[in-house]
């Protein structure tokens, strides 16, 4: 493997790593933001349903489950579950999507007053310490994030993309800037190739600049100079 062909694969690797860990952060931050929010819109919703059902005197449990059916922002597989401090069912709303629960969760919620976790089918439950007129409930709320999960699905595929046709576009940049580079070099390649002793005028160009590869190409001609006196003076 050549040089040029190794800095090429050295600078895809750098870059690749870089915008790979740049990538990584920016699906990490989006997918973050979208379980907070998810989970702020079961607390919301949860703390709706328990005041409607434990304040507003006008609303029963029948209508209350009615409003929550016909909610416009309702959720897939959204249910709803408040127990009494004895933890007794109190309401259940119309849902056949079952919540997973324990009487030690309930009692661990009294405790610590909010807990969050996404159950075995991918359903993300909150349950809530709620407090009303003295009076002790747990409200248990669950759904599923499909709205997000899809727009996660799809930030995934765009950040694929983004990184496979960067690489293409950092490779081919790459390798034109690194023949650039190497294009002295191997300009003094074929000249030291074509010296021989009835041609040893194969000057380099050279420039003001004091880089390395201005020095090679200056010394390399002072180098014919001093062939051509030395074949010059026999």
């Amino acid at each position: 493997m050549n040089y040029k062909l190794r800095l090429v694969l050295l600078f895809m690797v750098f870059f690749i790593l870089i915008l790979t860990g740049i990538l990584f952060f920016i699906y990490t931050s989006y997918a973050d933001f979208r379980t907070e929010a998810f989970y702020d819109r079961l607390r919301k919703k949860s703390l709706t349903t328990a005041k409607l059902l434990l304040e507003v005197k006008e609303v029963d449990r029948d209508l209350l489950r009615i409003i929550d059916q016909n909610s416009i922002n309702k959720m897939l597989d959204e249910k709803v579950l408040i127990f009494n401090s004895r933890n007794k069912l109190i309401y259940s709303s119309i849902d056949d999507e079952p919540i997973h629960y324990s009487p030690r969760l309930l009692a661990q919620v009294r405790q610590v007053g909010e807990i969050i976790y996404t159950d075995a089918d991918g359903d993300e439950t909150i349950a809530l310490h709620y407090t009303e007129s003295g009076k002790d409930y747990v409200i248990l709320a669950s759904a599923y994030d499909l709205y997000g999960r899809r727009k996660l699905k799809n930030l995934v595929q765009i950040l694929a993309a983004s990184l496979l046709i960067a690489a293409l576009l950092i490779s081919g940049a790459g390798y034109i800037y690194v023949r650039q580079i190497f294009q002295p070099i191997d300009q003094l390649n074929r000249s030291i190739q074509s010296i021989s002793e009835n041609k040893l005028d194969a000057y380099l160009a050279t420039s003001n600049s004091e880089d390395e590869l201005n020095q090679l190409a200056a010394n390399y001609n002072k180098m014919l100079e001093r062939l051509n006196r030395a074949f010059a003076s026999q």
